[in-house]
C-alpha cells in the first residue's frame, strides 16, 4: 500500500513538472521576446511570432494530441513529446538565427499538444475516484502557479545572464520528468479499437489554426482587413466541412452528439 501511494504521488510530481514547463515557456517569452529579438537580430513583429506560433500550434492539434494518448498509451506519448520538447528547447537556446528558434518554438507547440491533454488524463487514471478532483484541483494550480513565476523567471534569468538560459532550464526538468515517467508510469497496450479520422485532424486544425491566427494578428496595424476576412473565411469553410465530415465518420474526433445533450444544454445556457 506504501509502495502504491508514493508511486502515485512520483507520476504526480513528474505530471506537475511537465505542466510547469509547459505553463512557464508560454508566458516567460512575453518578457523575453524583447530580449530575443535583440539577440536574434528580428523586428518586433517578427519576434511576436516566438510566441504566437507557440501558442497557435499547441491549441490547434490540442484534439489530436488527446486522440494519440488514446490510440498509443500515455506513457508512450509523454516520452515520445517530452523527447521533442526539450531537443526543441535546446534548439532555439543555440539558435544562429531567427528562422531556427521560430521553428522550434513551433515544434514546442506541436509537442505540448501532445503533452497537455495526455498529462491531465495520466493523473485523472493513476488516483482513485475520490482524489481525482482534488489531483487535477492540485494541478490546475501548479499551473496557475507556473504562469504567474514564468516572467519573474524570464526576467531573473535575463538580468543574471542571457535568454537562451531559459530554454536550457527545460533540460533537466525533462529529465526528471521522463525518469520518474519511466520508472513509475505503467505501459498501456495500444488501443486498436481507435482509429485517427485524418481529415478531421486536418480540417480542426486549419479551422483553429486560421482563426487563432487572426485574433492574434487583429492588434497588428498593417494587416489588411481582407487579410484577416480570408482568414475568418478559411476557418469558416474548415469548421464546415469538419462538422459535415465527424457527422457522417464512424470514428469522429469529437462527439458532436454531446452538443444534442439536455444536460450540456441547461449548463450553457
Amino acid at each position: 500500500m506504501k509502495n502504491l501511494i508514493s508511486a502515485k504521488w512520483l507520476i504526480f510530481i513528474a505530471i506537475a513538472v511537465v505542466i510547469i514547463m509547459i505553463d512557464v515557456d508560454m508566458t516567460a517569452v512575453n518578457l523575453a521576446v524583447h530580449s530575443m529579438a535583440q539577440g536574434l537580430d528580428i523586428s518586433a513583429a517578427a519576434a511576436q511570432w516566438l510566441m504566437d506560433g507557440y501558442i497557435i500550434t499547441a491549441a490547434s492539434l490540442m484534439a489530436f494530441g488527446g486522440c494519440c494518448g488514446d490510440m498509443f498509451g500515455a506513457k508512450r506519448v509523454l516520452n515520445i513529446s517530452l523527447a521533442v520538447f526539450v531537443v526543441a528547447s535546446i534548439s532555439i537556446a543555440f539558435a544562429p538565427v531567427a528562422a531556427v528558434a521560430l521553428l522550434g518554438r513551433v515544434i514546442q507547440g506541436a509537442a505540448v499538444a501532445f503533452m497537455f491533454p495526455v498529462a491531465t488524463i495520466v493523473v485523472r487514471d493513476t488516483f482513485p475516484r475520490h482524489q481525482q478532483g482534488m489531483a487535477i484541483g492540485a494541478l490546475i494550480s501548479i499551473a496557475g502557479i507556473a504562469q504567474g513565476l514564468g516572467p519573474f523567471i524570464a526576467g531573473v534569468i535575463i538580468y543574471v545572464s542571457d535568454w537562451r538560459y531559459l530554454f536550457l532550464v527545460n533540460v533537466p526538468l525533462s529529465i526528471i520528468a521522463l525518469t520518474l515517467i519511466n520508472r513509475f508510469l505503467p505501459t498501456t497496450e495500444i488501443n486498436k479499437e481507435v482509429r485517427l479520422n485524418g481529415k478531421s485532424v486536418g480540417l480542426w486544425f486549419v479551422a483553429l489554426f486560421a482563426l487563432i491566427t487572426c485574433i492574434n494578428e487583429i492588434h497588428v496595424l498593417h494587416h489588411s482587413a481582407i487579410y484577416l476576412a480570408i482568414l475568418l473565411l478559411l476557418s469558416l469553410v474548415a469548421l464546415i466541412m469538419y462538422v459535415h465530415n465527424d457527422l457522417k465518420a464512424t470514428n469522429p474526433l469529437l462527439d458532436l452528439s454531446l452538443l444534442r445533450s439536455s444536460i450540456l444544454s441547461k449548463v450553457v445556457f
